[in-house]
C-alpha cells in the first residue's frame, strides 16, 4: 500500500506534488514522504549520488562534518570504541577524519558504493548517518535495524533537514528540490521516533539531533 507512511505504517493522505512525485503527510508521526510509486529507481538515485564529489576537503564541508564530530568527541572518551557510519556514500570523509581524531575501530557501510554486509555482524557504541535517512526507502526497517545493532547506552547521531510545522511551508521547503529526498522529518517526527522505540534524544543543532539508546 504505497499510502503507507514508511515509518509507522499509517494510511495516509496526499498533501502536495512536485513535478513528478507526489508527497504525503503522516497523520500519526507527522513524516512527510513521497508516494512509493514515485521514487527513483536505484540506478538514477546512484547516478545522482555519483555527482557528489565527498573526497574534496573544502572548509565548508569540512565544517559541516565536524559538527557530527564534535559532538562525538564530547560523547566518547575511549576511542577505541566500535562506530558505524552508515552512508557513507562514494567517498569516507567522515570515517577518515574520525580516524585522524583518533577513532580507529570506525566502520562504514553504503547500500550504493560500500555494500559490505559483514558490518552487521557485529554492534556499535555509535552510528553516524549524515545527510542519510531522508534517502532511506524503508525507513522503519532500516532504523530498526540501526538501533538493533547499537549497543546499550550507544547513540546515533543524526544529521537531516527538518521539516517546517505547516504543510504549505514543506511544500515550498528547498529541502524537497532534490528527488531522493523522499523521507523527511519534524521535529514531532523525532519524538515520535524516541518514544515509540524507548529512546531519549535532543536537538544539538536545528537540523543535527541525537538518539540515546537506554
Amino acid at each position: 500500500m504505497n499510502n503507507a507512511c514508511p515509518l509507522c505504517e499509517t494510511d495516509s493522505k496526499e498533501a502536495f506534488s512536485r513535478i513528478d512525485q507526489r508527497y504525503l503527510i503522516c497523520p500519526k508521526c507527522d513524516l512527510t514522504f513521497v508516494n512509493r510509486n514515485d521514487v527513483l529507481v536505484p540506478a538514477q538515485e546512484q547516478l545522482r549520488y555519483e555527482l557528489h564529489d565527498n573526497s574534496i576537503r573544502s572548509k565548508g564541508y569540512l565544517n559541516f562534518l565536524y559538527r557530527l564530530i564534535n559532538p562525538i568527541n564530547n560523547f566518547v572518551k575511549d576511542k577505541t570504541k566500535n562506530g558505524l557510519d552508515f552512508g557513507s556514500g562514494p567517498y569516507p570523509m567522515l570515517i577518515e577524519l574520525l580516524n585522524e581524531e583518533g577513532f580507529k575501530n570506525i566502520k562504514g557501510f553504503d547500500p550504493f558504493f560500500q555494500n559490505n554486509l559483514a558490518v552487521w555482524n557485529e554492534n556499535y557504541d555509535f552510528i553516524t548517518c549524515c545527510e542519510v535517512l531522508e534517502h532511506v526507502n524503508e525507513l522503519k526497517k532500516t532504523f530498526e535495524n540501526l538501533l538493533g545493532h547499537l549497543n546499550s547506552g550507544g547513540f546515533l547521531i543524526v544529521s537531516s533537514g527538518i521539516a517546517p510545522e505547516k504543510s504549505k511551508d514543506r511544500e515550498n521547503w528547498h529541502y524537497i528540490l532534490d528527488p531522493t529526498h523522499i523521507s523527511l522529518f519534524s521535529e514531532i517526527t523525532i519524538g515520535w521516533m524516541a518514544k515509540k522505540y524507548d529512546l531519549t534524544f535532543e536537538f544539538l543543532e536545528k537540523d543535527l539531533f541525537i538518539f540515546w539508546k537506554k
